[in-house]
């Protein structure tokens, strides 16, 4: 009798330590898979390279625009329908017109194989009553755009919508200029009795400050390197001027750099600047003289590097 209860108590003791056991054993393998669910698992991906650029599929159907007579020839969009040559600006600028008519104006550089060209963008005749009182055309957004050898399209600048009354503050763009090694853009828009300009590099996006320019073809000179850069800011109409006319040139291979070498007035005239190299620069000055007929002559020659402005000849006309 007492070995058949003393049997029954160890079954009921091995029954409770096999239950506790199971339920220790839940518990951690629980904890282990909970644990390791909240590790970070790495997992190595192969390496996709993008490709150095891609091209649009559309490019592939654009339209080749040749002219033996001049001796271009380059693709472009075919959403411009067609181009037609409108005028050559010098023997490297030519200007063309496109039938489609949100394409304002196409610029061509030859040395560059480059082209500018400005979209015709929102209207803003709606809000600007009596515009053609004051333009030609009706206010609008410009947009002017950059396009690459490679067929790449890059925005450069988009003029701001006019907020004065009759909007004589609506911006219209004109021309276009590249540096000889195609890193630097200038053009000029205008308004109403207003202009401004704009000298950027294309590669940074930064402007070049310190002198504007009416013309960027006869107002801004480069280097056939582009390490050297000259403007000359338009002459004042009225004394005294400001700071911001006169003939500016650039340090030696830092074209946003600009120094005044000498001041103008509107009695001044600058004919004949070039660069021999990109070190020395030669230009003429017609000098006039308040209230008289008289005209002065002077050819002058600058040196980059040192910084100094010499007379070579001076007489009178």
């Amino acid at each position: 009798m007492n070995f058949l209860k003393n049997s029954q108590t160890n079954w009921k003791y091995i029954f409770i330590v096999v239950i506790i056991v199971v339920i220790l054993v839940t518990i951690i393998s629980g904890g282990i898979l909970w644990f390791s669910a909240r590790q970070e698992v790495s997992i190595e991906f192969p390496e996709i390279k993008k490709p150095e650029k891609i091209i649009e599929e559309e490019t592939t159907n654009w339209k080749t625009y040749k002219n033996e007579g001049l001796g271009i020839e380059f693709q472009y969009p075919k959403e411009w329908i067609s181009i037609t040559f409108d005028s050559q600006v010098d023997n490297e600028v030519y200007i063309l017109e496109s039938s489609n008519e949100t394409v304002e104006k196409v610029f061509y550089f030859k040395p560059q194989n480059m082209i500018a060209f400005i979209l015709y963008g929102e209207d803003y005749s709606s809000i600007c009553p009596f515009w053609d009182e004051f333009f030609l055309v009706p206010p609008h957004s410009a947009i002017l755009k950059v396009l690459y050898p490679d067929k790449e399209i890059k925005t450069i600048y988009t003029t701001k919508r006019p907020i004065r009354q009759w909007c004589f503050d609506a911006e219209f763009m004109g021309n276009v200029s590249l540096s000889p090694n195609g890193e630097y853009i200038g053009f000029v828009f205008h308004g109403y009795e207003w202009s401004n300009s704009i000298l950027k590099n294309l590669n940074t996006g930064e402007d070049i400050h310190g002198a504007s320019f009416y013309n960027p073809y006869k107002d801004v000179f480069w280097s056939s390197s582009s390490k050297t850069l000259a403007i000359i800011s338009p002459p004042c109409e009225m004394e005294p001027c400001t700071t911001q006319e006169g003939i500016f040139v650039s340090d030696y291979g830092e074209p946003g750099k600009l120094n005044k070498i000498l001041p103008l007035t509107f009695l001044d005239s600058v004919d004949d600047l070039y660069f021999v190299n990109d070190d020395k620069l030669f230009f003429s000055l017609t000098k006039g003289v308040l209230g008289k007929t008289l005209k002065y002559l002077t050819k002058y020659e600058y040196d980059i590097k040192t910084k100094i402005l010499k007379k070579i000849e001076e007489k009178q006309l």
